[in-house]
């Protein structure tokens, strides 16, 4: 593959992306999609790209995958074959390099280890954040339709158009530390019409039909196109919705119910869209003594119908209690104020409503940013009358106008000038208290409240 068709294969990516609707976790992508072009520049043989994955990929399962002799044209030990479902996932493309793999790649290699009998186990090796819509759905349902056992272990990440195709496998296992989920759709509008302007570039279009041209980068969305672009996006949810929901045979209200969310193990488990959390040694260890010798069954007989059904109410039962639990968490009275931590005790733990208020109580609320306290005049307080005769009053009263200037005039400095208080004065002036040690530290406490109340800095004066 020539340099400029890999520029033109990513630039092309990048484009069905932007201008379509995607099944791709924003929250993971952003790096990935940012680094898909350079990335690409780095292979120079794609053959040798997906050898070396190919390799690290073994590697991590400690499968001795030698190029010595023939080798099966996927990695292989022990009756398991292993299919990387790695990075950014595309339509139409037929190699996996690790930070990409195409859904033709996928296909190619799950079809042979389904033709050959040494295969007892088909295991996909998730770890991506999603991709394009178009091909996955038919993809995931040719899994579904595999014939042999198979298992999608997320190590560390299916999200979106990834858990569309991990969801039909007979198992799917996550990894402890891993996250499932994003079950959902968008569609990405960029405007770039003021940047081209400071250019000088203006663009028109010329066309025939009202939608030619919607979501184009150079116009603002109208009213008409923004519903058009929306009605896409919702069927291709509730297709995700269904696909999820008969495959993972959970309600679709279920689905629909986690909100796109990224979720950890443990939700997933409760809702039923994942089997097990466990290291992807022992998952597959374990799923394999089940298989025993037994051939794969695709027989639906009664009695499976039925234990389906009852896992099916079990299931919606477990959801039901776990959106109450986050309900009562996220909305407590103790929450407020610590919506951060009340947002990571509803989603990251398994603490009961009970727990996580009590974690809360005893938790300090966040506290509001602090305004810089505002130098106010000393010498002319906004708050005492300017004329000669209010000087005269506050002189008849006992105060210092010196003494008012010099301290600010406070509130609390009147209240004290105006009240009777003749062993303390508003400066707190120690002539006035004979030496008293004990009322000198009652103003030295007074004023210390006084400025912890206001923010401005009050001292009792040196006699």
């Amino acid at each position: 593959m020539t340099k400029l068709r890999k520029r033109g294969l990513m630039a092309s990516v990048l484009s069905r992306m932007s201008a379509g609707d995607c099944l791709i976790s924003d929250r993971h992508a952003e790096r990935m999609l940012v680094g898909l072009l350079s990335e690409a520049e780095q292979v120079t043989d794609p053959q040798a790209a997906w050898d070396e994955v190919r390799t690290e990929v073994a590697g991590a399962w400690g499968y001795d995958d030698s190029p010595d002799g023939p080798r099966k044209p996927f990695i292989y030990q022990d009756g398991v074959a292993v299919i990387p479902v790695h990075g950014i996932l595309i339509n139409r493309f037929n190699y996996c390099w690790g930070f990409v793999t195409g859904y033709d790649f996928i296909r190619k290699q799950m079809n042979a280890a389904a033709a050959d009998d040494d295969v007892d186990l088909i295991v996909f090796d998730h770890d991506t954040p999603g991709g394009e819509a178009a091909g996955c759905d038919e993809l995931a349902r040719e899994i579904n339709s595999l014939g042999k056992p198979t298992m999608a272990l997320v190590n560390s990440l299916s999200a979106s158009g990834g858990f569309w195709l991990a969801a039909p496998c007979n198992r799917v296992v996550c990894a402890p530390s891993g996250s499932v989920g994003s079950i959902g759709v968008y569609i990405l509008h960029m405007n770039i019409a003021k940047m081209l302007a400071e250019w000088g570039i203006e663009a028109e279009f010329i066309k025939d039909g009202e939608f030619k041209t919607s979501g184009n980068m150079y116009e603002s969305l109208s009213e008409k196109d923004r519903e058009y672009l929306q009605g896409m996006v919702s069927e291709r949810a509730a297709e995700f919705h269904s696909a999820v929901a008969e495959f993972r045979g959970v309600e679709e209200s279920v689905v629909k119910g986690t909100q796109a969310r990224v979720m950890r193990p443990t939700e997933a488990l409760s809702l039923g869209l994942i089997d097990a959390a466990e290291s992807p040694t022992t998952a597959v260890a374990s799923f394999v003594a089940e298989l025993g010798n037994e051939e794969p069954t695709t027989d639906d007989s009664q009695e499976e119908v039925t234990m389906a059904e009852i896992s099916s109410e079990d299931r919606a039962a477990v959801a039901t209690e776990t959106k109450a639990r986050i309900k009562g968490i996220m909305t407590h009275e103790e929450a407020k104020g610590r919506e951060g931590l009340a947002e990571h005790l509803a989603y990251n733990t398994d603490q009961t409503v009970e727990e996580a208020v009590a974690t809360l109580t005893a938790s300090p609320k966040a506290e509001a940013p602090k305004e810089e306290p505002k130098d106010e005049p000393k010498d002319e307080p906004k708050d005492e009358p300017k004329d000669d005769d209010a000087d005269k009053g506050d002189d008849d009263k006992g105060g210092s106008d010196d003494g008012d200037k010099a301290k600010g005039g406070s509130q609390f400095e009147k209240a004290m000038d105006q009240g009777k208080h003749p062993e303390v004065g508003p400066d707190g002036d120690k002539s006035n208290a004979g030496g008293n040690d004990e009322v000198s530290d009652n103003v030295s406490r007074i004023l210390g409240a006084q400025s912890a109340a206001t923010g401005r800095k009050f001292e009792q004066a040196k006699a």
